[in-house]
């Protein structure tokens, strides 16, 4: 009974201060909006096309490989990109002699920072597009709904978003919306975007990434362990993973295990550290680009890590790679198409995961919930040992 009551009150305290939030982001929307009213732009140009990709590096990763398609599909048009400054580097390693007209987002900034955000609608309004994709399966009102109030006069192309408070807002004045699938991975939901765009079967195409990195002096075998993630339900324990590790070194005694993250998981890899007891560690965390950071997943003989950017670009690379899962976003993320042999992933057992049921799931369930014995079987399955 007191569990109950217990479960009652948490769903309620969650529905209110969601409630909070979507009111906050309604307030904040519309004083963006009324921020880019005088860089409205009303004339545009038939033949110019703007692609919108804003979400983060592992998201990024994921559309590369139909962002290639669709550079390769417009033809006798003028491109225009508008992207996360973050990723930046990957882009422009990806596609060096494109000739789209890029505009790089600072995330931070556009939503802190008044001046920067006029500077980025000047920029913008001059574009002029003629189309505006909005290819992001997850979508933000206080980005692609403020930038399409930019140019109303646009075709404004998206996938229709799903119930919620805003969904009057995303779906409104498209030239063409599509409905959303049931299930997809993140991959397919991309591709299925240039397909449907295009009229086209991309079935056949290869998805594989292959990035232009200088070499750099890495250990000749080795395991990387990545403990980062953008949200604490996400991050396993350091103990935990440095207990793993120590599995998996007594399984290849040979191998280096590389500790990798960004500034942000300084504290996870002293703390991974404090409990490994093998002598094979290198701690690359903070001190690698993320350049050097795809290049260090991609020779790597394993990847072990949370849902992070680590999982992706060891994918789409070719590098074995073992998630732990929390389930958040299941089925969109992880686990992987069944093409992907080289790619595993655990969740919680509190959980029975099924696509019907949990697809696209938005939960905060702890990923410490996994234990440690059960990830160790599941790895022991995957590698076949």
């Amino acid at each position: 009974m007191l569990h109950t009551i217990k479960n009652i009150l948490s769903q309620t305290l969650a529905s209110l201060q969601k409630k909070r939030n979507d009111s906050k982001q309604l307030s904040k929307y519309n004083e963006m909006l009324n921020e880019a009213h005088s860089f409205v732009q009303n004339h545009i140009s038939e033949n110019s096309v703007l692609i919108v990709r804003l979400d983060d590096i592992g998201d990024f990763i994921l559309f590369a490989p139909s962002l290639i398609h669709l550079f390769e599909n417009f033809k006798n048009q003028k491109l225009f990109f508008l992207g996360n400054l973050v990723w930046k580097s990957l882009f422009e390693n990806l596609f060096p002699e494109s000739n789209v007209q890029t505009v790089w987002l600072n995330k931070g900034e556009w939503f802190s920072n008044l001046t920067y955000r006029k500077e980025i609608f000047a920029q913008i309004s001059e574009l002029k597009p003629g189309q505006i994709l909005f290819p992001s399966f997850t979508r933000s009102i206080l980005l692609e709904g403020i930038f399409k109030g930019v140019f109303p006069n646009a075709k404004a192309v998206a996938w229709s978003t799903k119930s919620g408070f805003n969904k009057h807002i995303l779906n409104h004045n498209y030239s063409l919306l599509f409905d959303r699938p049931e299930h997809g991975h993140e991959l397919e939901i991309n591709q299925s975007f240039v397909e449907k765009y295009f009229e086209l079967d991309l079935a056949s195409k290869s998805i594989f990434l292959r990035f232009n990195i200088p070499e750099f002096e890495l250990p000749k075998n080795y395991f990387v362990v990545c403990m980062g993630g953008n949200q604490g339900s996400k991050r396993w324990s350091e103990k935990s993973y440095s207990k793993l590790a120590e599995y998996y070194s007594n399984l290849q005694p040979d191998f280096t295990c590389i500790i990798l993250g960004g500034a942000g998981d300084v504290s996870s890899a002293d703390k991974f550290k404090s409990t490994y007891t093998k002598s094979n560690c290198l701690d690359l965390t903070a001190k690698t680009n993320l350049l050097e950071f795809a290049k260090v997943c991609k020779d790597a003989q394993l990847i072990i890590c949370n849902d992070t950017s680590a999982a992706h670009f060891g994918a789409l690379q070719g590098t074995k790679v073992f998630v732990i899962a929390n389930g958040n976003r299941y089925g969109r993320f992880f686990p992987y198409p069944k093409d992907f042999k080289n790619v595993g992933a655990i969740f919680p057992r509190s959980k029975n995961f099924t696509l019907s049921k949990y697809y696209d799931w938005e939960g905060k369930m702890s990923i410490n919930m996994i234990q440690l014995k059960d990830v160790k079987s599941s790895l022991k399955g995957f590698l076949g040992a």
